[in-house]
């Protein structure tokens, strides 16, 4: 008779989940972008938004502004909880966009 195991059970083959986003490497991704190979932009384009996903990111974030995304990755990556869970409402409206 087969052993059942719960979803919830970890299993070998599961990747750890990606804590800090890479920088250089989304950079080196954007960069491929511009490649004459057909295969090779789009698995760039999906590695890119799988990143992008990862640290719940969109495009739009990261083509509108760049100190915003700077700043969410950086109060991302943070060590303490509560700057992590409030890094929403601290890069969605600096003070420079509320005077424009």
């Amino acid at each position: 008779m087969a052993k059942w195991r719960r979803r919830s059970e970890p299993t070998e083959t599961v990747e750890p989940r990606q804590e800090t986003f890479d920088v250089p490497r989304f950079m080196k991704l954007c960069g491929m972008l511009a490649s004459p190979n057909e295969g090779e932009r789009a698995s760039a384009a999906a590695k890119a938004s799988e990143m992008l996903k990862a640290a719940n990111l969109t495009w739009n974030d990261v083509i509108k502004d760049a100190k915003t995304l700077n700043d969410h990755i950086a109060l991302g990556n943070a060590r303490e909880e509560e700057q992590r869970a409030h890094r929403f409402w601290k890069t969605s409206g600096s003070s420079e966009r509320a005077r424009a």
